[in-house]
């Protein structure tokens, strides 16, 4: 069973975002915030992180950053409403994947299987 990490300081988005991928029989756990997030990666084992760009505190790309430099291989998935252009922000660990807000649940669930490694799969 997979688990997915929905990191987002919306408690409306990570509501939605958990209740979709719940549907496709995921393991799915929530953070408010990114240094929530980088403790529950450093405590347990998840597989696919959906990480909220713009929140308190830290960005996104940070979190990514911090990330990648402990579990280079776990596929991080960063979500905004800026574009892709955030990603000119990275500086040496950018996102494997990028979802624009506002995002369908079709789009939601198509880059959390190619995060996944299941490409167009719609069904676990």
């Amino acid at each position: 069973m997979w688990t997915i990490l929905v990191v987002d300081d919306s408690r409306l988005i990570r509501g939605i975002v958990v209740a979709a991928l719940q549907r496709l029989a995921l393991t799915v756990r929530e953070a408010a915030n990114g240094a929530e997030a980088l403790t529950m990666c450093a405590e347990s084992v998840v597989d696919v992180v959906l990480l909220d760009h713009e929140m308190p505190g830290e960005y996104g790309l940070a979190v990514c950053s911090a990330l990648k430099r402990t579990t280079p291989a776990l596929p991080v998935v960063l979500m905004s409403g800026h574009g892709r252009e955030v990603l000119c922000e990275a500086i040496g660990s950018p996102p494997d994947f990028f979802l624009h807000k506002p995002f369908t649940l079709d789009e939601l669930e198509q880059v959390v299987w190619a995060a996944m490694g299941n490409g167009g799969r719609t069904h676990p």
